[in-house]
């Protein structure tokens, strides 16, 4: 029995290697869209490039909507966020042999964390900070051509915390630059708060649930 054990650990090992290296492999083909000869509608693959692809299409495809929202493909983190929760799970019973339903509620819930909300926030603010250099500079055309662009984007995420800055401060007009920096104080200290409290409550389930 203990030897069937022990064979089913190396098994979950090697699947989780295996999906390390497809991980890598993704990150490749991620890497590859962005080059300029893959915009261009006539372009001819080579024979790695197409092959890449019909490994790591039909995965992709998976976490793709048929219809595109917005400039940036979030669906490509939907697809690493799986792969790095199998990945943790075959570990974990590649380590111990067995695993529980809260070790798996935990992995789901640090992958959901480090793969879609931290990069969502953290590319928020980064997008606030652009925005609010370039807004004390509205004549510059690339600036106005930015702001044009991006104000729509970040309307709901600013307008949240516009909305609560006017419920305390409702006799002083506020200025959208100072919306704007608020907002980006705001969502950098939520940032680091959801970043500990989720870190505090995995640590928390680890000790109480396993």
């Amino acid at each position: 029995m203990k030897g069937y054990k022990g064979y089913n650990m190396r098994i979950f090992g090697l699947l989780s290697n295996i999906i390390g290296v497809y991980t890598v492999v993704l990150w490749f083909r991620v890497i590859i869209t962005w080059l300029p000869s893959q915009r261009d509608p006539y372009h001819t693959d080579g024979p790695f490039i197409s092959f890449l692809k019909s490994v790591t299409d039909p995965f992709l495809n998976l976490f793709r909507s048929s219809r595109k929202r917005g400039v940036v493909d979030l669906s490509v983190l939907w697809a690493f966020m799986m792969l790095n929760i199998l990945q943790s799970v075959f570990s974990v019973l590649a380590q111990t042999g067995n695993i529980t339903v809260w070790v798996v509620a935990v992995l789901l819930l640090d992958g959901i964390w480090s793969y879609f909300v931290s990069f969502v926030i953290v590319l928020l603010c980064i997008v606030l900070v652009v925005r609010l250099i370039c807004g004390r500079f509205p004549g510059n055309p690339r600036c106005a051509a930015f702001l044009s662009a991006i104000d729509p984007v970040i309307r709901k995420p600013v307008n949240f915390v516009a909305a609560i800055m006017e419920f305390f401060v409702r006799k002083r007009r506020i200025s959208d630059q100072t919306f704007v920096f608020s907002a980006l104080v705001f969502y950098v200290v939520l940032y680091f708060a959801l970043r500990h409290g989720i870190g505090y409550l995995i640590d928390f389930l680890i000790r109480n649930k396993t």
